[in-house]
């Protein structure tokens, strides 16, 4: 029994698999949210500084400090809604669109890598599969068939 946990256990770190962690994070973590937030202020009326520091107020986290270094000075670690309001006012386009596009663009892309992930996870739970729960349903399968036997059998 001891054997079949610790084999159970280093399968399960070679493989990879991980136990689902609960993440304490904030809104302002997420660019694509942080995105959005700043793209519901335009909508509301707020210009683009404004805007800004409503949905770092709002979100906090890592995108939302990178955004108020932004405001304050040019950094290369802006985030994405700078380049896109940058651009929407080179040319002229309207800029809460432009960030609402951005933001829905930002939206797919997570989507699509959280599909990739789970597209990977029966592979990952092959061996966890084949070792682990496997053995134990064949075991209840056939324990009480073995044990009927020697019992019928007197062996």
């Amino acid at each position: 029994m001891i054997l079949a946990i610790s084999l159970a256990v280093a399968v399960w770190i070679v493989t990879g698999v991980r136990l689902p962690t609960r993440r304490h994070s904030t809104v302002g973590d997420d660019e694509a949210t942080f995105t959005e937030l700043v793209a519901m202020a335009l909508t509301a009326g707020h210009g683009f500084p404004g805007a800004v520091s409503l949905a770092a107020d709002a979100g906090g986290g890592d995108v939302a400090d990178r955004a108020i270094r932004a405001l304050r000075r040019d950094t290369p670690d802006a985030p994405a809604v700078f380049a896109v309001a940058r651009h929407a006012r080179l040319t002229g386009a309207p800029i809460g669109e432009s960030i609402a596009a951005l933001a829905h663009r930002q939206r797919a892309e997570q989507l699509e890598a959280i599909q990739a992930s789970i597209r990977k996870l029966p592979v990952r739970l092959v061996v966890p599969l084949a070792l682990l729960i496997l053995p134990g349903t064949v075991l209840l399968a056939l324990t009480p068939v073995v044990l009927g036997a020697i019992e019928r059998f007197a062996i």
